[in-house]
């Protein structure tokens, strides 16, 4: 069957589902899904044998796009029929659920990998790099009470590195647009209903980061005045700005870094934010029919997408940030697509491209 989705879970397959929907987003360390059906033979309840906190698989036309556990049961009947609706999410969901208790609490001199790698070990979660991930980080530690993947993406932040799973039950260390190009998007073809958001709530004319503070002595070799000054404001307090000339209105946001940095790491940070939150302030949101483009396999997240609607007034390059799949009795098979300006997620993005996208 063309549109399948097929839970795997102990050992057995099942499909002919009566509606689904399954969640997928670069902004979420999880993907998540809820299947329902329901049965004609309520004298057979042997069909429906599961049990929370198994393991299990998700698939569409084949392709696996949840790796995870069963988290919720939901079974129910009337007069006529039997039904159950199950749900779950991928297996870095204990990512977002749980913390880190160590040890150990504090790294020297590792790299994002490693660090990454360590804390996801005892979840029996692997960690994959498809980037580039910066130098090694001179020293962080834990917070106690956070959760692994808040520590996770405090790290990622630093180095401008998105988190993310493709579904294959691994946390990924990636960039934005890393899986290439998707399908089109076009007005009077397959757009069958959209909507763009743009707000500058969440935008500051200014951002200040500051890094923590740290101690460093001078070196052994004399310095002159100009040049100790140069290396207190380097490795002593380190402070860094970035503009956003769209906002006119003074709106200025002091950023404390999470780890110990130098300028350089100040200034990244700063443009970071800048631009991140640029992206960030314009979306669109889009429903085609069916859950892959015309040139066949699926919309996949991470994605780029050429769109063409005058009636918005989209165009170019666009990220997918988000998507879901859907199907029900009335509409069939759904993807709705959540797009923002590629340049949303880039480890040094420009704030002008980070608004694009709208005419």
């Amino acid at each position: 069957m063309p549109d399948s989705v097929r839970l795997a879970i102990g050992g057995a397959d099942y499909d002919g589902w009566k509606s689904l929907s399954i969640s997928l987003s670069l902004s979420q360390f999880a993907g998540g899904f809820e299947l329902t059906t329901t049965d004609r033979y309520p004298g057979h309840p042997e069909k429906y044998n599961f049990r929370m906190g198994q393991a299990c698989t998700v698939s569409v036309r084949g392709q696996t796009v949840i790796t995870g556990y069963l988290e919720d049961i939901k079974p129910s009947y009337d007069k006529g029929s039997h039904g159950i609706t199950l749900s779950g999410r991928d297996a870095t969901c204990d990512l977002v659920d749980c913390s880190h208790v160590g040890p150990p609490s504090q790294w020297a001199r590792q790299s994002l990998l490693q660090i990454c790698r360590e804390v996801c070990s005892p979840f029996g979660i692997a960690v994959k790099a498809e980037t580039a991930l910066g130098e090694v980080f001179e020293s962080v530690r834990t917070n106690e009470g956070d959760t692994v993947s808040a520590f996770i993406v405090r790290l990622c932040r630093q180095r401008g590195v998105l988190p993310l799973t493709y579904g294959d039950g691994a946390l990924v260390l990636s960039k934005a647009g890393a899986r290439g190009r998707g399908g089109s998007l076009v007005l009077g073809d397959n757009l069958k209903r959209g909507s763009a958001a743009q707000s500058n709530r969440e935008r500051f004319s200014r951002y200040i980061v500051k890094a923590q503070g740290q101690r460093a002595a001078l070196p052994a070799d004399p310095l002159t005045e100009a040049e100790a000054q140069l290396f207190r404001q380097t490795y002593t307090s380190p402070v860094a700005e970035s503009l956003d000339t769209v906002i006119s209105r003074y709106r200025p946001l002091v950023v404390l870094a999470e780890t110990k940095g130098t300028q350089a790491d100040c200034q990244a940070r700063a443009n970071w934010e800048a631009g991140v939150r640029a992206g960030r302030s314009r979306s669109a949101t889009y429903t085609v029919q069916g859950w892959g483009p015309d040139n066949g396999g699926l919309w996949q997240v991470n994605t780029t997408v050429p769109v063409t609607d005058a009636l918005l007034g989209a165009s170019g390059e666009w990220l997918v940030e988000g998507l879901v799949f859907s199907m029900d009795p009335q509409d069939g098979t759904l993807t709705e697509l959540q797009l923002v300006p590629p340049d949303a997620y880039l480890p040094q993005p420009n704030v002008a491209a980070a608004i694009g996208g709208f005419d």
